[in-house]
């Protein structure tokens, strides 16, 4: 019903990327296609094994930044070779790493809680303006939640604001819907019951 809108969003956007970007995005985005000297893709394979390792060896986490920090001990080699400490670039994998595999559980149980109430919200019985414009935030909110949890594999978004921005927006949106529906049935007319003959 929207392909209209959707679209010229979508050319708007891609014309504010290409007017906003600076070079060093571009330059960034070049690595991407350089094939067998980028090590960017074989890096975050040991990176990601690495973390496995850690998450083995320290099932309760090894703390905030714990990763950066031990990366000199789980990944001497590729620390040695970009000379920095070195980070997961996977948001599951630094959370297990980081706060154990109950703080995982915890990230799950959150994104997948988010996900449960704007499917939920979607579906929002009612077919008025309010319920509608309900719906299409609530779908939007989805769609980003997807963007995030996708995102989520290869870079590290634990910390982000936008994660928990969604989820917040979420119960803001939950609770509208909530008034919606209880001002609806204090509208409807109540039926008095009927009291039989004597």
């Amino acid at each position: 019903r929207h392909a209209r809108q959707t679209l010229l969003g979508l050319a708007l956007g891609a014309g504010a990327l290409f007017a906003l970007a600076g070079p060093g995005f571009w330059e960034r985005q070049a690595t991407v296609l350089e094939g067998p000297t980028d090590h960017s893709a074989l890096s975050r394979l040991e990176m990601w094994r690495a973390a496995a390792r850690l998450v083995r060896d320290r099932p309760l986490g090894a703390g905030g930044h714990g990763f950066d920090l031990l990366s000199p001990v789980y990944l001497p080699q590729e620390v040695e070779r970009k000379g920095t400490l070195i980070t997961v670039h996977n948001t599951y994998l630094m959370t297990a790493a980081e706060w154990g595999l109950p703080g995982l559980a915890c990230l799950l149980l959150y994104l997948f809680g988010v996900h449960r109430e704007l499917t939920r919200l979607r579906r929002l019985p009612g077919d008025g303006p309010q319920e509608r414009e309900i719906q299409r935030d609530a779908l939007a909110l989805h769609v980003g939640l997807v963007g995030l949890c996708v995102a989520g594999f290869f870079v590290n978004r634990l910390y982000a604001e936008a994660v928990y921005w969604i989820g917040g927006l979420a119960a803001a949106l939950a609770n509208l819907g909530h008034a919606i529906r209880a001002e609806a049935s204090a509208q409807a007319p109540r039926l008095e019951p009927t009291r039989g003959a004597a």
